[in-house]
C-alpha cells in the first residue's frame, strides 16, 4: 500500500499487503524485493484474503433460493 496507514489492517495482519509509504526509493526497493524473491513473493501472493472467499453472492442467491422453497 503505497501510504503511510491504512484504514484495512486485516490485509497486513494476514500477509497479504505490505505498508510502504510514498517514498520513492522505498517503494522500489520494496517492489523490488517482491518481484526477486520467491519466497517474499509467494508469502504474499498465497495469504488468506481477509474478506472472503469471493463467493458471498452466489452463495447468498443459493441459499435464497433453497429456503423460498420452505415457506
Amino acid at each position: 500500500m503505497l501510504r503511510d496507514t491504512t484504514e484495512r489492517p486485516e490485509v497486513i495482519e494476514v500477509g497479504a499487503g505490505r505498508i510502504v509509504s510514498t517514498d520513492t526509493d522505498r517503494i522500489v526497493r520494496v517492489a523490488s524485493q517482491l518481484l526477486t524473491d520467491d519466497s517474499e513473493y509467494d508469502a504474499m501472493s498465497t495469504a488468506e484474503n481477509p474478506f472472503g472467499d469471493g463467493h458471498a453472492a452466489g452463495s447468498s442467491t443459493f441459499s435464497n433460493s433453497v429456503c423460498a422453497g420452505c415457506l
